[in-house]
């Protein structure tokens, strides 16, 4: 409680020194929002299509998901070094460590 109170203050500090504190502004935005809505140009007859995508890729999430924990459970012995030989727990953890790596660095 007491961190969250001294964020909080240093978060009003610090906006109120970079001048965010002003309602003028504040003002300002809401109008350059109420403008830029009707901008954006949804395109209403293409959200069956959307839904359809949104519906594909919570799928493929969790194919993905039920399928890591599948192969992370059948693995996780062979990379302790008390269940299996000391040699094949380090060559099974380098390769997680090196799969689990690849998308870091992408």
């Amino acid at each position: 409680m007491r961190l969250t109170l001294i964020m909080a203050i240093i978060t009003v500090v610090l906006a109120y020194q970079l001048g965010l504190l002003d309602p003028s502004l504040w003002a300002k935005a809401g109008v350059n929002v109420v403008r830029f809505i009707p901008e954006l140009g949804v395109r209403w007859d293409l959200a069956g299509d959307a839904l359809l995508a949104l519906y594909e890729t919570l799928v493929i999430s969790v194919l993905g998901v039920s399928g890591g924990t599948l192969i992370a459970y059948m693995l996780a012995p062979l990379a302790s070094p008390l269940i299996s030989p000391p040699r094949v727990a380090f060559i099974v953890r380098t390769a997680a460590n090196t799969i689990r790596t690849v998308p870091a660095i992408l």
